[in-house]
């Protein structure tokens, strides 16, 4: 496995993507999208000298909060993303049914999805942090093994650590900018980046792994996430404070409490997160149901694509040496191929402040979600490579708008005290999309239910649009 002698076509993908990354960044500005102009009032120009509290104005503690956060994000989705490179193919090579721990993962995510939430904010977002650290670790080992009852609890482990990954680092980071007296404007600022580094770390999670497969097989990537996972293990315990939901055990900075019910109501104080209190807020506000409905099926739509991806490329790849399979040319440029997709993911992070200056994060959404479902058309009619190539880039760059549009949605919309708890009820729909479009057969059938997934996503997030487009004129 080579890591350059690559086919030119490959090559000119990501070199060109690249280009088009750094271009619209420095073109357009990295401020770009934070203008007033066109994008109604969810999104502005505040660079922090109009914080909630007294460190709104405090730039450079700021900086250093958003540094230490994002070095542990990206570390940690890095590793992450390791994981995914070669996951499918790992499996294949120990000739195990892959379809049965796929779904066995994501069936586990959903069950821990139930109440994990409230345990996170109970018992605190950076516990939380480092139990998934810790996991990942041990899911990493078990992979080691061509044993299917060790992989199978792997997967269950890994459905637990996913509903963590999920939610609780994302939690932390949103109450604690909060209680530091930090803008919204920059909030939006740190998601903004947050999904521009996950995209190169993913990018680079695919050089990385062609490495790492050349050096140490299947297998090397996953020894490569261990490493980082511990680096980002010691950050996570050395650099961050504690915070918690209302209710937590401990005894918390009180400002870190007031700021954890910040962000859309909530209960009152000393009430602790609960499904229950969960489902209550949920029933009774409508714009709350749109929202997290709307990002599950998108989410299981884009993990069923996942799932998918790497057998619907690895029987058409075009031939790069004399007598080479489809499978076998495939696995030559895999990592590659990965990181053209994680360079659209880039992309989307770059192409969102354009988009966010000229209409509203919600109508945003809507227009994202929709090309989406058009995206996965053309698997759905044919299984040609460069057709499905192509339009898999498309959706990987919707795939990143949507991480910033998802995480500005619940921003305005989820209360703070229940942001863990919340988003984890949400995990159980999106989980339950992921086990079905994992039990599909055949790319027209798979990618047909893709197309209703992300349609539907756009239906709904086009009534939340309407709705607080309603809200705004009232206001």
């Amino acid at each position: 496995m080579v890591l350059f002698d690559a086919p030119s076509w490959l090559l000119g993908t990501i070199g060109g993507l690249t280009t088009l990354c750094f271009g619209v960044h420095f073109h357009f500005g990295e401020g770009a999208g934070h203008k007033k102009a066109g994008a109604g009032k969810d999104v502005d120009d505040d660079d922090g000298s109009s914080g909630s509290g007294g460190g709104g104005g405090d730039g450079g503690a700021f900086r250093a909060f958003q540094r230490n956060y994002l070095f542990v994000y990206y570390v940690i989705m890095l590793a992450d993303w390791l994981q995914g490179t070669n996951m499918f193919t790992l499996y294949q090579s120990y000739n195990v049914d892959i379809g049965a721990l796929f779904i066995t993962g994501f069936a586990s995510s959903a069950l821990f999805s139930v109440f994990i939430g409230p345990l996170v904010d109970r018992h605190g977002r950076k516990n939380a942090c480092v139990v998934y650290c810790v996991l990942e670790v041990i899911i990493n080992v078990l992979e080691h093994f061509d044993h299917f009852g060790l992989l199978m609890v792997g997967r269950v482990t890994g459905g637990l650590s996913t509903a963590l990954l999920f939610t609780s680092f994302e939690s932390w980071m949103v109450t604690q900018h909060r209680a530091l007296g930090f803008s919204e404007a920059q909030l939006t600022r740190t998601n903004t980046l947050a999904t521009i580094g996950n995209g190169v770390a993913a990018v680079a999670a695919g050089f990385l792994a062609q490495v790492a497969m050349a050096w140490g097989g299947e297998i090397g990537p996953f020894q490569l996430a261990i490493a980082l996972t511990i680096v980002g293990l010691v950050a996570v315990a050395g650099t961050w404070e504690e915070n918690y939901g209302n209710g937590g055990d401990g005894d918390g900075d009180a400002s870190v409490q007031a700021a954890s019910r910040k962000g859309g109501g909530g209960e009152g104080e000393g009430e602790g997160a609960t499904v229950s209190k969960a489902l209550a807020l949920i029933g009774a506000d409508r714009s709350m149901l749109l929202a997290g409905l709307t990002q599950s099926l998108f989410e299981g739509a884009m993990y069923t694509f996942v799932f998918n991806w790497v057998p619907t490329l690895q029987g058409s790849t075009p031939a790069l040496c004399d007598g080479c399979s489809a499978a076998q040319s495939f696995s030559r440029i895999q990592g590659l191929i990965f990181a053209a997709f994680m360079l659209c993911i880039s992309l989307g992070g770059v192409l969102f402040p354009l988009l966010v200056a000229r209409m509203p994060v919600a109508r945003v959404a809507v227009a994202v979600y929709a090309v989406a479902a058009l995206a996965v058309v053309v698997p759905a009619f044919t299984t040609s490579f460069f057709p499905c190539f192509g339009a898999f880039l498309l959706l990987e760059t919707c795939v990143g708008i949507f991480f910033i549009t998802s995480a500005e949605m619940r921003k305005q919309i989820f209360p703070g005290n229940m942001l863990g708890t919340i988003m984890n009820v949400f995990r159980v729909p999106l989980n339950v999309v992921v086990v079905t479009g994992t039990k599909l057969n055949g790319a027209s059938t798979v990618f047909s239910m893709c197309f209703a997934w992300f349609a539907t996503s756009a239906l709904l997030q086009w009534q939340l649009a309407k709705r607080l487009d309603a809200k705004a004129k009232t206001a």
